[in-house]
């Protein structure tokens, strides 16, 4: 084996010799163990100082940012002095009081002087509930009164990163001011936040209150939160469910009785053009119910994995046709045409009324953001190995914040109670999820300057040999 440095020889080190303290220097940027005294090669069963240029010391993510963490925090303090659990070789785990200060390498680079001895205890129990908190999967974090980060568990350094302060953890500034000026009060706080992670903002159950720092006796605060943002998701989910019905079950239903009251009363009796509107309000509205159900179901039915799809070799230019047939009399009494652009047969392997869904979804809302003259247009398109389905209209296209939501569960992107375009916010979220479900892709093209372009791609069903 080749060595991989050089061993360290500093003649200054050479007292530590003398004692029984374990002593080391590490260059962490080479990850390497360049100098050990003769107590640190014992416990760490090392045959000798030149067989530390062969070993290898393989350490996890969360042990190198925390190696990274203590030199940073070296660039103001002298000292930096914390406890750890360490696994020796063969032996059981043991707890360790460390003191790291600075080294300079011969290479140039700064390495830690590391002075370690071991804390006598016989409560294996706390060093089992120490080793917990380590590797929890839960956020655990401990920091000064100042807000500088003195410890955190893997769980956090692979949330937060390596690098964090108790202020930078918020996603709100006011919310980190008023949680440490609480804390530094000796109040205990226990609520929901909004947190920075390494993924973008996610919500914490937070748990924060002020404690005693073993290590150093000073005051500290001791932090844990847990990810609640599935939990805030589904809450927000019911809470639009509830307006959901508000606003999608209470206007029918309010017009079906309306307009069943009248009839029973007699009231119309002698009209027969007013009784047969008022049938035909009760009727569109009965159907405007039944849809609002059955895209209820099928959000359940998506989410939960269990929508079967029974699929065969279908044209699937022939069912773009039949579904802008079916439109073409809406369009018409609109005044607004529908041109159609197509290969005359494109085949995929599909679950044809699934997709016809689809295509009816995207036809009807181009439909009803288009006004009196204008054109929707459908085009399909072979690619290498899909094909590529366009519905294009010249509305008023989609508001810029709304861009980013168009596809959520129950989003809308007018929730006026007045507002003139009906619909729950299920369809788009639908349509994706059944094309996702063929193997393809849906999006929506925020490139126009005019109107609303949406796409999907499937893929192609290679044609028969002869």
């Amino acid at each position: 084996m080749t060595a991989r440095t050089v061993p360290l020889t500093d003649p200054g080190l050479a007292a530590y010799d003398r004692l029984d303290l374990l002593v080391w220097v590490a260059d962490i940027d080479d990850w390497h163990v360049c100098w050990g005294n003769h107590a640190a090669l014992r416990f760490w069963n090392i045959p000798s100082r030149d067989f530390l240029a062969y070993r290898e010391f393989p350490a996890s993510d969360t042990v190198r940012a925390l190696h990274f963490h203590v030199r940073e925090q070296l660039k103001t303090i002298p000292f930096v002095r914390m406890e750890q659990t360490v696994y020796p070789d063969n032996r059981a785990p043991v707890r360790l009081a460390f003191s790291f200060s600075t080294y300079p390498l011969p290479s140039g680079r700064i390495g830690l002087l590391v002075e370690a001895r071991e804390v006598q205890s016989s409560d294996h129990e706390l060093l089992r509930r120490l080793d917990a908190i380590r590797y929890a999967p839960l956020v655990v974090t401990t920091h000064s009164t100042d807000g500088s980060t003195l410890s955190a568990n893997a769980h956090a350094r692979l949330t937060f990163g390596n690098w964090f302060t108790l202020q930078t953890l918020f996603a709100r500034q006011v919310d980190a001011d008023r949680c440490l000026d609480w804390l530094l009060k000796g109040q205990h706080l226990s609520e929901d936040v909004e947190l920075l992670t390494l993924n973008g903002t996610r919500w914490f159950a937070l748990e924060a209150r002020s404690i005693i720092d073993p290590v150093n006796g000073l005051s500290a605060i001791l932090v844990a939160a847990n990810d609640v943002t599935a939990r805030r998701d589904a809450e927000r989910s019911k809470d639009e469910l509830v307006s959901v019905v508000s606003h999608e079950l209470r206007t029918p239903l309010t017009s079906i009785h309306g307009a069943l009251r009248l009839l029973s009363a007699g009231v119309v009796a002698d009209d027969p053009k007013t009784e047969s509107e008022l049938m035909q309000i009760a009727h569109e509205n009965v159907v405007r119910l039944t849809k609002l159900v059955d895209d209820l179901l099928d959000v359940q039915r998506l989410s939960f994995g269990v929508l079967e799809l029974n699929t065969q070799r279908c044209n699937l230019s022939r069912l773009i046709q039949n579904a802008i047939d079916m439109h073409s009399p809406i369009a018409a009494s609109q005044g607004v045409a529908i041109t159609f652009d197509a290969p005359p047969q494109v085949f995929c392997h599909i679950d044809s009324s699934r997709i016809d869904q689809v295509i009816l979804n995207l036809l009807s809302n181009a439909l009803k953001h288009s006004a009196k003259g204008q054109t929707v247009q459908v085009t399909v398109r072979r690619l290498k190995t899909t094909v590529r389905v366009n519905i294009i209209d010249h509305g008023s296209g989609v508001p810029k914040h709304f861009k980013t939501r168009i596809f959520g569960v129950f989003e809308q992107a007018d929730t006026s109670d007045d507002r003139r375009l009906g619909g729950a916010g299920l369809g788009l979220h639908i349509a994706k999820t059944l094309i996702e479900r063929h193997g393809g892709t849906m999006g929506y093209d925020d490139t126009r300057a005019q109107g609303a372009h949406f796409y999907f791609e499937l893929p192609l069903d290679p044609d028969p040999l002869p």
